[in-house]
């Protein structure tokens, strides 16, 4: 197992490393804004995931536990909600509801919960139903 790890990691170096001869190639403007791109969208990705995967472990787990992590991970939603796609989204609204209705809140942690989703509801909720209501037509 540890052999095909290092594969990995090699072969993705190799990429990385042509990646960044081809484009090197342009001009400092046009390369400068290539690798504003590639950095942004490799940080909201790599920033997606390991929300999404959160989510889920806390989700299945005991709905008492964990309590202080939970709350890191609702600060950590509402820090990179643009980062989010909607997958995470729908994973962040249905852990956010079951801990509401599962867990026993102090008053200052709902309030934290409730403020997460209604910010979740104010910014994306308009564009989940457009893409909702292309997906029934």
């Amino acid at each position: 197992m540890y052999e095909a790890i290092l594969i990995q990691s090699k072969w993705r170096s190799i990429r990385c490393r042509r990646k960044v001869q081809f484009y090197s190639q342009l001009p400092w403007d046009v390369w400068s804004k290539i690798l504003c791109y590639i950095s942004r969208n490799t940080f909201c990705d790599s920033i997606d995931k390991i929300l999404r995967l959160r989510l889920i472990r806390l989700y299945w787990g005991p709905p008492r536990s964990d309590l202080k992590k939970k709350m890191q991970t609702i600060t950590l939603l509402r820090k990179y909600m643009s980062c989010l796609s909607f997958a995470t989204l729908a994973q962040a609204i249905r852990f956010l509801t079951r801990l509401l209705q599962h867990s026993y809140l102090d008053k200052c942690s709902s309030s934290i919960v409730n403020a997460c989703l209604e910010e979740i509801s104010v910014h994306f909720l308009p564009v989940l139903v457009r893409t909702s209501n292309r997906e029934l037509i």
